[in-house]
This record gives structure tokens, C-alpha cells and sequence, in this order.
């Protein structure tokens, strides 16, 4: 890592304000206390800091089973561009983990739309997966296409108390979209899996989702991919800013631009 990298991995220079790692971990304390909890995946930021940031810990699954068609890298050469004739046969209960992570998110890989699983060949299989899931935690799901994400989608999702994952990629709309559905809140929490960004439209979907968790007292939890600190931190800053009021107040930026 050369010096640039190390400087920008624990401050930068918002609006004519010098963020610090620390300054955004006291932010994100504000943040959880509202039911609000980042994953950042970085530890430069977690030693920037004094004190670790509130986590909601998610495992994600990664199985067979959630998969429709193999890809061409599969490590099993006999599975590579195969259809998965086990898809979401494999029964919930068998692929939570013994695992101490509260949260438990299955991704489903992309289907294309070429081969012709219609949403209610999906749901049909879906149901039967998630009417195994055992107690004891608190489950999420995401899928990678947009033709998916209807009312009958959410309606299954809700009926056995599992959270939208709302999530990007080629094949899904963007956060803004799927947080302006009125139906995608289907559990008493929601998760967002993303990579952080500058655009706008990230940064406006993140808004969205967090003020609709917020005003309906549901948790949120946001797995943040990996990326270098030079990105991850001036996105975060600059959502903390555009955050609503009533959280932006509290931001420890917004203290030292008045200081």
C-alpha cells in the first residue's frame, strides 16, 4: 500500500472538511442506535478509530443449491454450464450454518432469462425451501433478476418472515428502484448488499432504504463490499451527509464544519 493509499484509507477531504475514521465510526454509532448497522469489511477503518462499530453480523450461504445453472468456472468440471437439477432442493435447514451470526442471507445466483424458470415455477420451489427454515435466526434472500421482483415475490418472502436482500448488479434495478417499491419491506428488518459509491443514485437508494426501515421500526443491516479505503470512506462520508435531519444533526462532520 503506498503512502496516498494509507492517508486516504483513514480520512479525506469532503466539502472542504477533513473526514477521519474516527469521526465516521461516532457516526455510525449515531446510526445503530436507530436500528441502522454497516458492515464495512475494511480493518484500516476499524483501527482508525476508537472503539469498534455496532455490527449486525450476517453470514451469507453459499451453496449449490441456490444455483440454477453452473457456471462455466464451477470447480466441479462435470458441473461447468450444467443445469442444477437440485435447485432449492436441498432443504433450508440443511445449509444454515452453526454459526454464532444472527442474520443469515441466501443469494440466489442470476437465471437467464433463456431459460425460461417463469416466477411461479420460482416461487413453487422457493416455498418449499423456506418453510424449512429453523428458528433461531433471522433470514434474508436475494435474487438477481428484475423480472422477479413483483408482489407475488414479496408475498412468499413475507409469509415465512424473510427479509429482502436489496442488492445491485447487471441484471437488478438500482437501489433507488427497489426501494421505492412499496411491498419490499416483507420482515421486521432489511439487509442491502452493495458496493459503496459516489453516484448519486447510490447514494439516494441508500437514503431511501434506511428513511423507510427507519420510519417503519424495522432494522437495517448493510454488508458493504470490499473496496480500497480511498473509495469506501468518501462514499460513506457523503451519504452521512445527506442523510435526513434528524440523523444528519448528529453527524460529528457536521460539529466540526460549525467548529
Amino acid at each position: 500500500m503506498n503512502r496516498e493509499d494509507m492517508f486516504t484509507t483513514t480520512e479525506c477531504c469532503i466539502e472542504g472538511a477533513v473526514v477521519t475514521g474516527e469521526m465516521l465510526t461516532a457516526y455510525l454509532r449515531s446510526w445503530a442506535r436507530r436500528g441502522v448497522y454497516v458492515e464495512i469489511p475494511q480493518t484500516p477503518l476499524q483501527a482508525a478509530s476508537r472503539g469498534s462499530i455496532p455490527v449486525t453480523r450476517v453470514r451469507r450461504v453459499l451453496h449449490d443449491s441456490l444455483t440454477y445453472r453452473f457456471s462455466h468456472g464451477h470447480p466441479d468440471a462435470a458441473k461447468r454450464g450444467k443445469r442444477n437439477e437440485d435447485f432449492l432442493c436441498t432443504a433450508a435447514e440443511e445449509l444454515v450454518p452453526p454459526t454464532q451470526e444472527p442474520v443469515v442471507v441466501f443469494p440466489l445466483s442470476p437465471v437467464y432469462p433463456t431459460e425460461g424458470l417463469t416466477l411461479r415455477h420460482l416461487l413453487r420451489k422457493l416455498s418449499s425451501f423456506l418453510s424449512t427454515l429453523p428458528s433461531g435466526h433471522r433470514y434474508a434472500l436475494s435474487v438477481q433478476n428484475r423480472e422477479y421482483l413483483l408482489p407475488a415475490y414479496f408475498d412468499c418472502l413475507r409469509e415465512y418472515s424473510v427479509a429482502h436482500a436489496f442488492c445491485t448488479g447487471p441484471t437488478m434495478p438500482g437501489l433507488l428502484d427497489q426501494a421505492q417499491l412499496p411491498y419490499a419491506l416483507t420482515a421486521d428488518m432489511a439487509v442491502v448488499m452493495t458496493e459503496p459509491s459516489l453516484k448519486a443514485e447510490w447514494q439516494l437508494g441508500m437514503m431511501e432504504i434506511i428513511r423507510r426501515c427507519i420510519d417503519a421500526g424495522k432494522e437495517v443491516c448493510i454488508c458493504l463490499d470490499a473496496v480500497p479505503g480511498r473509495r469506501l470512506l468518501p462514499a460513506l462520508a457523503v451519504l452521512m451527509e445527506r442523510m435526513r435531519e434528524d440523523l444528519a444533526k448528529l453527524s460529528p462532520l457536521r460539529a466540526a464544519k460549525a467548529a
